[in-house]
């Protein structure tokens, strides 16, 4: 029997479906807001060319294949997952001429959508009220609204993460092994889309056994792997391209502290050209001798040993979570576009231009949640909330996969629900220490 003056527990869970109503049709609303009205210069450029023309020769040739139709025969690559071409294509099989704004509209309801789930993990470990911050702060993040609005796998690949995490707190809150399946097979599409996530379920399998799940930790690694295992027995039998793959060019990148700003400008300045053309013979040099090509960057980095370790240690960590894009328009954009609602509305302006000066400090608070979440679960199973773990686990995993290759906030904005999430744990400690300080 309820308390007099306290609601009922069926009235407090149509409140928070009614708010969770609320911030999924707002974080969906501002979406389609952005689509409605931002003009895009070129909409269909770099990787996102590459992505429709996989998508094309899919559809139309039964082929995976990045060559642009109509431009030679669409030969079988393995340059790329097959994921988000997979999306694509489907888009294009529902509507042949309207393709492309459905799947940007596809893309606002799934941001919505993350921004839900966003908030049903959450409750796994924090209250109603920290919970909804956190989702409040996906469904108004400028990235993660603007990505919406280019065709590339950030979206998608976020909402197949956040998907995976939560399933994986409900196995184990209901230590069941369907929903551990479920969630293996949710990490295997993830995989298929970006493979950065593929050894993460690892973690998850060992935040399993350490809560004496051994079936569920086996399923969710085993079933992660089949899609990518199949995927690369079809790799196999593709003919390699020339040049470097997307892993070596990625990891050689990723060493040059000066790549974001030679790429830049290397249409205008001799000294951008001179390290873009050194960058790419490191890349081969990689490919075709993984020892030389090794010593090449180590003898490189041997010059500076201290700044290298700056750069590695403390720099690239923050970069993947700054917040001007490096390989795009700049500030929160991909494209060079116009009429952009969150520099058009006022409102929308200031809340990007908080969040903005704020970035730095989400990062730090993130930060340390991540990693007394991760060290402190690991250490004493029981401690905190297994779904935080995973999630706390997830930031640190992805930073590090990042500081190894190359970093840059656009691909960030997958992983910004998680980091909210630990900016409301981490809020949440704060305000709770605050109020045991106070307390007579």
């Amino acid at each position: 029997m309820n308390k007099p003056g306290l609601p009922s527990r069926a009235g407090r869970d149509r409140r928070f479906l009614f708010g969770l109503l609320v911030l999924t049709s707002a974080a969906w609303l501002l979406r389609e807001y952005f689509i409605a009205v931002t003009i895009v210069e070129m909409p269909i450029r770099g990787d996102i060319r590459q992505y429709v023309a996989y998508a094309w020769n899919m559809l139309h040739h039964g082929t995976f294949s990045h060559v642009w139709p109509g431009t030679g025969d669409p030969l079988p690559d393995n340059f790329r997952g097959p994921g988000y071409p997979a999306f694509l294509a489907g888009a294009m099989w529902l509507d042949a001429r309207g393709w492309y704004q459905l799947a940007l509209h596809a893309q606002a309801v799934l941001g919505a959508l993350t921004a839900t789930m966003t908030v049903l993990l959450a409750r796994h470990w924090l209250p109603v009220a920290w919970a909804f911050v956190a989702g409040g702060l996906v469904a108004v993040w400028p990235h993660h609204i603007a990505a919406t609005g280019a065709l590339l796998t950030e979206v998608a690949f976020g909402f197949l993460l956040v998907s995976s995490l939560l399933l994986a707190a409900e196995a184990s809150r209901r230590r069941s092994t369907a929903w551990a399946a479920a969630c293996g097979v949710a990490f295997s599409a993830a995989a298929l889309t970006s493979m950065v996530s593929l050894a993460f379920p690892l973690f998850a399998g060992l935040v399993f056994l350490r809560s004496r799940m051994p079936r569920a930790a086996a399923l969710v690694v085993v079933l992660s792997l089949l899609g990518p295992a199949a995927w690369a027995i079809r790799d196999a039998g593709v003919a390699t391209p020339e040049g470097p793959g997307r892993m070596t060019m990625n990891v050689v990148q990723g060493s040059w502290p000066q790549y974001h700003r030679a790429y830049a400008s290397r249409n205008a300045s001799p000294i951008a050209r001179d390290i873009m053309r050194e960058i790419d013979r490191e890349e081969r040099l990689l490919a075709a001798n993984p020892r030389a090509g090794l010593g090449k960057i180590a003898s490189r980095m041997s010059l500076d040993a201290g700044y290298f370790a700056y750069w590695y240690l403390l720099e690239k960590p923050f970069l993947l979570w700054d917040w001007d894009i490096r390989m795009g328009a700049g500030d929160v954009y991909f494209h060079v576009l116009r009429q952009s609602p969150l520099e058009t509305n006022p409102t929308l302006h200031f809340a990007k231009r908080v969040l903005e000066l704020l970035n730095p400090a989400v990062f730090l608070l993130s930060a340390l949640a991540s990693l007394v979440l991760v060290f402190g679960g690991l250490r004493k199973p029981g401690r905190f909330a297994p779904a935080a773990v995973l999630v706390a686990g997830f930031c640190v995993y992805v930073t590090a996969v990042h500081v190894v290759f190359q970093a840059e906030p656009r691909y960030s904005i997958p992983y910004r629900p998680m980091q909210m999430l630990m900016l409301a744990t981490a809020l949440a400690f704060l305000v709770r220490a605050m109020h045991r300080r106070r307390a007579p």
